[in-house]
């Protein structure tokens, strides 16, 4: 009985990890689109396409288990879901 609860907490624990990253990451898609959205829509391209690179870069490297491209990526995870958290998301975008 004990083994099924640590078998049914483990797999809830990592459908939270699953959660959060998700999240996490639909949260920096989000923020990138609308930041993307914003360069356009005011015609400075040179800075919409640099933004694309940047974040497709840091994002394939963190896909790459790479360390520093890790703590960048999920710091700014964790800076949005708070925005996102505390209502403060009118600080990151436009």
């Amino acid at each position: 009985m004990f083994r099924y609860f640590i078998g049914l907490a483990g797999g809830w624990e990592f459908f939270g990890i699953v959660t959060t990253v998700l999240l996490g990451v639909g949260g920096v898609g989000y923020v990138g689109a609308t930041w993307l959205m914003h360069f356009i829509s005011i015609e400075q391209y040179v800075s919409a396409a640099l933004l694309v690179v940047t974040v497709t870069i840091f994002s394939g490297l963190a896909a790459l288990r790479i360390p520093a491209a890790q703590y960048f990526f999920f710091g700014s995870v964790a800076v949005i879901g708070t925005a996102f958290l505390s209502g403060a998301i009118g600080v990151l975008l436009p």
